[in-house]
């Protein structure tokens, strides 16, 4: 994420820059061509259906990592769970790597849109999330971070808040270049587009560096991946 002077991330060059870097580790990794057909359902090799919605993938050695949310039959928080692929389309279910178990603040919460990223620092990796009191209200607006040492690991809650006391619902996170880690979410019920700067561990926020687009009412931020320094 280029950075002027002052410290304001450029976000749009950032994810633009992103999206090229995935095509361009897709087209030098020299793998078997596979076809994704749209509109049909994921399936493990056992034939489970993929429970991994509102999710992110990032990449860690050769394998592509898909985490994401795993509901109760009331659309309720059960859990965050993870698969790997190597070719995008063949998913082995590896873990429930966050559950109601984890914390008592999990049960009967709402956990949306979890994102992963690895800190090249601490060794650790680090998933933001959007939190809610339940499946049904909406008034919390929290983010959420748990961690964990290893990228399929049972992951660490470390709580959730507003960050600087904003509203926070649909995120994607994102790592520069330099290591430096960003969150981006969904702000002033989803008016607005705040991007924060990361503390050097990533489990928390820095500054905020930017509010984009504001008063337009954009929803689920997108970025690509390619490595695992970065998450969508």
């Amino acid at each position: 994420m280029r950075r002027t002077p002052s410290g304001t991330a450029t976000v749009l060059t950032a994810l633009c820059a992103v999206l090229l870097s995935l095509l361009g580790a897709m087209g030098t990794a020299h793998a078997a061509p596979v076809t994704v057909t749209n509109a049909t359902q994921f399936t493990d090799p056992a034939g489970n259906p993929v429970h991994a919605h509102g999710g992110g993938v990032v990449k860690v050695g050769e394998y592509y990592y898909w985490f994401g949310e795993d509901r109760n039959a009331d659309n309720s928080f059960r859990y965050v769970s993870a698969y790997r692929s190597t070719d995008l389309r063949t998913w082995e279910f590896r873990n429930h790597v966050l559950t109601e178990e984890t914390d008592p603040e999990l049960r009967g919460a709402n956990i949306e849109r979890p994102k992963v990223v690895y800190n090249a620092s601490t060794g650790r990796f680090v998933m933001w999330m959007h939190k809610e009191g339940s499946a049904t209200d909406y008034s919390e607006a929290r983010a959420a971070v748990a961690v964990s040492d290893t990228v399929d690991g049972d992951y660490r809650w470390r709580g959730s808040f507003r960050p600087l006391g904003h509203m926070s619902r649909d995120i994607t996170t994102f790592v520069d270049t330099d290591g430096t880690g960003y969150m981006i979410s969904a702000a002033n019920e989803n008016a607005d587009l705040h991007v924060y700067r990361l503390t050097s561990d990533y489990t928390g926020i820095a500054a905020q560096v930017q509010k984009l687009w504001a008063g337009q009412w954009r929803e689920a931020p997108r970025c690509s991946n390619a490595t695992a320094s970065t998450s969508c």
